[in-house]
């Protein structure tokens, strides 16, 4: 189980849920420019998918700033089939068939 949304929720979610999360100390963030760490969410997200883990979205869709690095990340899922759904209280990002 992984888990995605704004910082600092995301975090806090995951630890809850005892689940992963994506979390690059910022003293190496702050040196990889911004197509890196798009690169590493990507990553992040496309592994996360290859093994089956269930995705959950700690914002709510209708809080994802626009043109900020959620919304790239939910672009990207939906790309690839996943799209957010309220299941049993919580919001996950689904495989959409």
């Amino acid at each position: 189980m992984i888990v995605i949304g704004r910082f600092p929720i995301y975090l806090e979610e995951a630890t809850r849920l005892k689940a992963r999360a994506f979390d690059i100390p910022m003293h190496i963030w702050s040196t990889w420019t911004k197509d890196e760490q798009w690169k590493a969410n990507e990553d992040f997200l496309a592994q996360a998918i290859s093994a089956g883990e269930q995705i959950i979205l700690a914002t709510p869709p209708e809080k994802v700033p626009s043109g900020r690095t959620l919304e790239k990340k939910l672009n990207y899922l939906a790309s690839r089939g996943f799209l957010p759904r309220q299941i049993n209280g919580r919001w996950e990002v689904i495989e959409i068939r």
